[in-house]
C-alpha cells in the first residue's frame, strides 16, 4: 500500500503543571529540574511523545485482544526486517530495532503567550515534597527534596503544528495514533503527586492533505482491520 504524507498538529492543555525532568541539575537548586530546548523554552521532548502515544495505543491493541509484539525490549520486538513477514500494526507505526519508523515526533514547545503580564515567563516553578516511610507511615529521615514544574497559570499548553510528521499506509493508523494521543492522562514525573495532568488534548491531523477525524471508542475494533 502506498504511503502518503502526515502531519498531526498537537496541543496539551494542563490542568495542574508538568514535570517533565531534564537528565541533571547544573545550575539549580532543585534536585529535579524541567526540560528546556536550545531557547531556553520549556519542552515536552518528542521522545517521550512517542513513547507515551506507542504505550497508549499498545493498551488499546490488548483490551481488545489484538496480537502486538512485547516493546520495549528488542529481543520481542518485531525482528522482521523490511520486505520480509510484515511487522505487527504498531511496529509499522512507531518501527522497531529492525524497522526505521516512517514517521517522526517532535518536541512539544511551553506556550508562553499564556502567560499574564505580572509573569516571568521563563522561571520555572519549584515545590518541595518529602518522601515517605511507608512501613511506619512517617516522613523518611533526610528525605526533602525540591522538583520544577512548568510556570503554573490556568490551562497552560504544550504545542506543535508539527508534532508527528512523516507518511503513513492509511488514515486508520492516523485514527489510532489520536485515539492514543486522547487515551493518556497524565504527563512527565510525579504524577501521583498530582503534576501533570490533562484537562484537554487538542489534536488536528491530515492524511495527504485531507483531514481526519478522531474516532470514538467503538470504532476501535474496526480501526485494527483497516490497519492489518
Amino acid at each position: 500500500m502506498a504511503r502518503k504524507p502526515v502531519n498531526i498538529a498537537l496541543a496539551l492543555v494542563f490542568q495542574t503543571p508538568p514535570s517533565i525532568a531534564a537528565a541533571g541539575a547544573f545550575g539549580s537548586i532543585a534536585d529535579r529540574v524541567v526540560e528546556r530546548n536550545g531557547r531556553g523554552q520549556f519542552i515536552i521532548p518528542g521522545s517521550q511523545v512517542k513513547g507515551k502515544v506507542r504505550h497508549a495505543c499498545e493498551q488499546l491493541a490488548r483490551s481488545i485482544g489484538q496480537s502486538i509484539c512485547d516493546a520495549p525490549r528488542a529481543a520481542t520486538m518485531c525482528p522482521n526486517p523490511p520486505g520480509s513477514d510484515p511487522a505487527c500494526p504498531l511496529c509499522r507505526i512507531f518501527g522497531s530495532p529492525a524497522l526505521c519508523s516512517p514517521v517522526c515526533f517532535a518536541d512539544l514547545v511551553w506556550e508562553e503567550s499564556s502567560t499574564s503580564a505580572d509573569e516571568e515567563p521563563t522561571a520555572p516553578a519549584r515545590r518541595a515534597m518529602i518522601g515517605i516511610n511507608r512501613r511506619r507511615a512517617t516522613v523518611a529521615d533526610d528525605r526533602l527534596f525540591l522538583v520544577e514544574t512548568a510556570p503554573y497559570f490556568q490551562a497552560q499548553r504544550f504545542r506543535n503544528a508539527h508534532a508527528i510528521t512523516g507518511t503513513l499506509e492509511s488514515a486508520a493508523q492516523i485514527k489510532l495514533l489520536l485515539a492514543g494521543l486522547h487515551l493518556i492522562l497524565a504527563w512527565g514525573g510525579m504524577k501521583s503527586r498530582g503534576l501533570g495532568w490533562i484537562a484537554q488534548v487538542e489534536a488536528t491531523a491530515t492524511w495527504d492533505g485531507s483531514p481526519v477525524q478522531a474516532t470514538d471508542w467503538q470504532e476501535v475494533q474496526q480501526l485494527w482491520s483497516d490497519i492489518r
